[in-house]
């Protein structure tokens, strides 16, 4: 709970990112979710890149609340690469036969290094053709 001046910036920072984070689940919905948890990759990563684009938006950027948004971009891509070098590590795509053991995915690899993989596609394409395509992805899966 956020209280002011009780509540530390690391805490409201957490609160705030977690509350951006399930709103972008909740408004790209199934548009973005695996058919099968193969791809939870996507779901999370999608929401974890985008999480930081969504507090960004809603925080006066000329404040840096919580840093800039290429600070927060550069953490969660560094911290993937770090977990990423790690015994544990596994590929983004995960191929699951059954739902047994499928809460051991649920690590930085798919939340982190998938989402900078999302942020490292829409850089290669470029802002304009990222918004395009996905604009065009999300009208054609509400056609369907």
């Amino acid at each position: 709970m956020f209280v002011e001046g009780l509540t530390t910036i690391q805490d409201k920072a957490s609160m705030t990112y977690t509350i951006s984070h399930e709103l972008v689940h909740q408004w790209f919905g199934n548009s973005v979710t695996m058919d099968w948890w193969d791809d939870l990759w996507l779901n999370e990563g999608f929401a974890s890149y985008y999480e930081l684009k969504g507090v960004y938006l809603i925080n006066e950027p000329e404040t840096d609340e919580f840093g800039p948004i290429d600070t927060q971009i550069l953490d969660l891509t560094q911290s993937a690469m770090v977990y990423d070098i790690t015994p544990a590590t596994h590929p983004i795509h995960y191929t699951a036969s059954t739902e047994n053991g499928l809460n051991v995915r649920f690590t930085r690899i798919v939340y982190q290094k998938a989402g900078a993989v999302i942020r490292m596609m829409e850089a290669a394409l470029g802002e304009s053709v990222w918004k395009a395509g996905l604009v065009h992805y999300l009208k054609k899966l509400l056609v369907s």
